[in-house]
């Protein structure tokens, strides 16, 4: 084999490798193949996926503020949201608010049957939002 034929080799070889099945194909490859793909999937510890992260310092913030156990606040449902303003989609009277899109979750939880609809941005900042206002 000469070097020509060598790095092609190689470049197929690592093309290859950094392809990834969808779901679909997955279900016809067979399920050792979907676990190696989950398992690729998987983020490295202390890297959760960010989302996770935010409802989880929420619902921490949540228990804390109602003088209840963590395990008693359930996790509803996390939406990616980008929110018009500084405001995140849930503006105060009387305020002003910077005029750029915030990427951020609209993180949804639950005591008992109380639920808890938090706006949040994409690192520390979440306002717990009724009616479009903040609580």
């Amino acid at each position: 084999m000469n070097k020509y034929q060598m790095v092609i080799l190689l470049v197929l070889v690592f093309l290859v490798s950094c392809t990834q099945a969808t779901s679909e194909e997955l279900a016809t490859i067979g399920p050792t193949a979907a676990r190696v793909e989950a398992q690729r999937e998987m983020p490295t510890p202390g890297s959760p996926r960010p989302e996770l992260g935010m409802a989880s310092k929420v619902s921490l913030y949540l228990s804390e503020r109602l003088g209840i156990d963590a395990s008693e606040v359930t996790l509803v449902g996390i939406s990616e949201v980008v929110w018009p303003d500084g405001s995140l989609g849930c503006p105060a009277t009387d305020m002003s608010y910077i005029m750029v899109e915030i990427p951020g979750y609209e993180i949804n939880l639950a005591v008992g049957e109380n639920p808890y609809i938090y706006h949040t941005d994409q690192s520390d900042t979440f306002v717990l939002c009724e009616d479009g206002h903040p609580v």
